[in-house]
């Protein structure tokens, strides 16, 4: 079974001053990417939509993230703990690992070509992109998402079974690339070459959002 889980739990310090007023929802995972779809939304059916057997948004219990998910009839967790970094996330989702495993971070806009990239891969890989954005003119490099399989699970275990460097705040995709390669794991690097970008800041949100939604609209 292929299970891809929406990463939609985190603390979002660099946005969260510009949500929950306005008429903007409290959370950037909702933010609209169009008319009538929320980022989140988006993301979620086209995982389906590319052949993921299941998607699981991974949220904070909070009234418009749970009716986000209720609405689009989305199987959800809310974490007892969900620690300080998305990797306590990947980890305390551990046990419904499938045979098959996409991890996508909620705040990102995908391409329907990424999409189906992460739901075709058979490796652990990394989904990142190294350099400018070409469709936003971003310059800061980023990364996406993970794919692994069944083979792969014991090989994440030992590394994110260290606490002190999963549940590190700033620890994320970046350093769990760079925990694999010291340790001799050598995931794939998947270069993410469209308008696939996340929305974490001000600049994201008055600058690149807009651009982002010009490129979901054409992307059908």
């Amino acid at each position: 079974m292929t299970v891809a889980f929406v990463m939609a739990q985190g603390h979002q310090q660099r946005i969260g001053h510009l949500l929950g007023i306005e008429g903007r929802p409290a959370w950037k995972q909702l933010l609209k990417i169009s008319d009538q779809e929320t980022i989140l939304a988006r993301t979620c059916r086209m995982f389906l939509e590319a052949g993921v057997d299941t998607v699981v948004a991974v949220i904070h219990w909070h009234h418009e993230l749970v009716n986000a998910c209720m609405d689009q009839v989305l199987p959800f967790v809310v974490q007892r703990d969900p620690g300080p970094s998305v990797l306590d996330g990947i980890y305390n989702m551990r046990h419904l690992w499938g045979s098959k495993t996409i991890i996508a971070l909620g705040d990102v806009v995908y391409s329907r070509g990424t999409v189906k990239r992460m739901v075709d891969d058979t490796f652990l890989s990394i989904y990142e992109r190294s350099g400018h954005n070409t469709a936003t003119g971003r310059k800061v490099p980023e990364r996406y998402g993970v794919t692994f399989n069944r083979g792969h699970h014991q090989d994440l275990l030992r590394v994110l079974a260290d606490s002190g460097f999963r549940r590190h705040q700033d620890s994320n995709l970046l350093d769990l690339k760079s925990r694999l390669l010291s340790t001799s794991i050598f995931p794939s690097l998947r270069e993410v070459s469209d308008y696939t970008d996340d929305i974490d800041d001000e600049e994201g949100y008055f600058k690149f959002l807009p651009l982002l939604r010009e490129a979901a609209a054409k992307d059908v």
